[in-house]
This record gives C-alpha cells, structure tokens and sequence, in this order.
C-alpha cells in the first residue's frame, strides 16, 4: 500500500513458483570419556531457490523473495569439545562451504550471466573456538569466531569482507541468603576488538553494476544492503531467585 495515499501499489507474486530441495547428509559422531567430536558431509540441490532481501520503499523497509532458480550448495562440518577438565572445557568448530548458481538469471527479454556463480551470503568458511570454565561458584567463558567472506549479488560484483567475532563473560554465584537463592553476577563483553564491520547481508541483488546481459543488453545495477555489527559493549548483570 502506498504510505501516502493508501492505494495498493503492490500485491503479492501469484506466480512465484515454490522452492524445492534434496539433500544427503552423512556423518559420524564420537562420544568419549574425555572429548566428543561430530563430522558431517552435506549436498543440497535446490530448484526456485528462494533468497530473501529487504527493499527500501519510501524509507520503509519490505521483505520480499527473490527466486534464484537452481543452486547446488555442498560442504563438510565438524566439531570437537574436550569434556570438563579441571573445569575448563574448550571447543572448536568449522565448516567448509561451496555454493554454485545453476541458471543464468532472467531479466526482461535478457539474462544475467548468473551460471556458475557463488550463491549470496554464503561463507566459504566459518570456524569457531571457545573455552568455558564452571566450579559452581565462579563461572567464565571466552569465544572467537571467523566468518569468511560473503557476495551480496547474484553476479558477484560486490561483497563483504571476512569479519572476527570475539566475546566475553565472568560471573560470580553468591551463597543462598534467607530468602534468596541463585543469586549471581556476571559481566559480559562483545565486540572486545572493537572493529566496526559489516556483519551480514540485509539486502541482496541481482548485480549491484551494470552487465552485459548474455543477449548483448546492458542490465543496470542496484545498491544491496547491510547489517553493522555494533561495536564493543560491556555490561553488569546482578540477579537472584526467591
């Protein structure tokens, strides 16, 4: 509906075609006396791939779906947490991802030459370590996160830098007093870097430059949009049960 007259300028999609997928998984997992460990193989293999962005209308934000046809998406996981050992308990994790557009992308009479191509928001690789510590009276955990590199257009014209992700918390459990039970304090810390960065696609596009259609027409571009991550925050929580 338009903000300013109240007519309806736009209606749903009638024709937009549902998204199928198959998948296969295979994996292994392990659980020992001192670490427990999971790996995983994965293949996806999607028709009317559905990709959801944001469109700025009037300085509103709508979400609306893009169909990107086929995509063939396949990777492998792991993960590997070590059991309580004096307390402490550190982890990892990572996952190798490749993602490929299957069709060219149609545009009025022309098609982007989308085939072959990365599939949007998908880092090829995320990996993840933290370690916690809990004796039942202080309690404390620190995590570090990597997450690669991401296309924010079907083409491949514009992308976001890999970014780190680091946290922080330390907390304290009083003994129960009278009525009151569970009573703790914590502080928690993010963004410890305080690097400003991107963080995420909002808004994904066909191609944010003008291309070459493969029928020889120029197809104009548009801007995609993005989330900041916020930067470093510190914070003191006092709580308890009665």
């Amino acid at each position: 509906y338009s903000i300013s007259s109240g007519a309806i300028t736009n209606v749903a999609n009638t024709g937009q075609k549902p998204e199928k997928s198959f998948s296969q998984e295979i994996g292994h997992r392990f659980q020992g006396d001192l670490f427990d460990t999971s790996i995983s193989a994965f293949h996806y293999k999607f028709k009317n791939r559905q990709v959801q962005t944001s469109t700025n209308i009037n300085g509103l934000l709508y979400n609306s779906y893009i169909n990107a046809g086929g995509m063939t998406s396949y990777g492998i996981d792991g993960e590997v947490g070590l059991k309580p050992y004096h307390n402490f308990r550190p982890y990892v994790s990572g996952e190798l991802l490749n993602t490929r557009i299957d069709d060219n992308y149609k545009v009025g009479n022309d098609y982007l030459p989308t085939k072959g191509k990365n599939g949007v928001r998908a880092p090829h690789l995320i990996a993840a370590a933290a370690i916690d510590s809990d004796d039942g009276t202080f309690f404390g955990n620190a995590a570090l996160k990597y997450t690669g590199s991401q296309y924010s257009t079907f083409m491949n014209d514009e992308s976001i830098p890999g970014y780190v992700d680091t946290s922080f918390t330390v907390g304290y459990r009083f003994p129960a007093f009278g009525p009151l039970s569970g009573t703790e304090i914590r502080l928690n810390a993010t963004n410890l870097l305080d690097r400003e960065h991107l963080s995420g696609v909002d808004g994904a596009r066909t191609n944010a430059k003008a291309t070459t259609g493969v029928n020889g027409t120029t197809i104009n571009g548009s801007a995609p949009t993005y989330f900041t991550y916020p930067s470093n925050a510190v914070m003191v929580t006092l709580s308890t049960g009665f």
